[in-house]
């Protein structure tokens, strides 16, 4: 039953504990029951054994809707442990990462910001690309404040020109990077636009947004 499994995933004994994460989102009725994203949410702190972690990650990708704040946020928190001494372990960091393009909503700000942080924590390959195809999924390029603030334009700026990196990466980092560049120039042309119009509103506002992504 799901009250049975959610008892086994509060289970101090290892093994228990991961027979009732892996089988829970498989229980009729499991799907979008509140007290199961909950239990599981409850697995993922950095105590948790790697294969239980990856598990929950998981088991979360398949019961959680799109947009469930308490899931987005643990999942940032998740991957904001990477590179630090309470790394998550990678197949769980992973999992985390590819769950961005389904479980978060376009424009999602901390999920930009922890997608950003990954990226320079010196993962591998498979997870600087993961991390790419969900800040394509996710990051707003016309959101000024998310491109500066997360640091998001200066990063793929220094990986698209880091030729130690691979290949597909840096042509992911150049791709997205334009995409926020293309941004940039609509925003210089809506400034001229607006006054030579006298839009003095328009102006200031494209003014600002061309401020602030500076030399990036």
């Amino acid at each position: 039953t799901i009250e049975g499994n959610i008892e086994l995933m509060k289970s101090t004994d290892v093994l228990v504990r991961r027979g009732g994460v892996k089988r829970v989102s498989q229980l009729p009725g499991a799907v979008g029951d509140e007290d199961v994203i909950q239990a599981l949410l409850g697995t993922l702190g950095s105590d948790t054994d790697a294969y239980c972690l990856r598990e929950a990650v998981l088991s979360l990708g398949a019961v959680a809707p799109q947009g469930h704040e308490d899931l987005t946020g643990a999942l940032c928190a998740l991957m904001r442990r990477a590179g630090g001494s309470e790394a998550p372990d990678r197949e769980a960091l992973l999992a985390a990462i590819n769950l961005v393009p389904s479980h978060f909503e376009f424009g999602n700000r901390e999920a930009v910001g922890a997608l950003v942080h990954v990226l320079g924590s010196g993962g591998d390959v498979a997870v600087k690309r993961a991390c790419l195809q969900g800040l394509f999924a996710v990051a707003d390029a016309n959101d000024t404040k998310t491109t500066t603030d997360a640091g998001l334009a200066r990063k793929l700026k220094n990986v698209a020109s880091d030729t130690a990196e691979d290949v597909a990466v840096r042509r992911l980092a150049a791709e997205l990077r334009q995409r926020i560049r293309g941004s940039k120039l609509m925003w210089k042309s809506t400034m001229s636009v607006a006054k030579m119009m006298g839009m003095a509103a328009i102006q200031r506002r494209a003014a600002e947004a061309v401020d602030n992504w500076g030399d990036q």
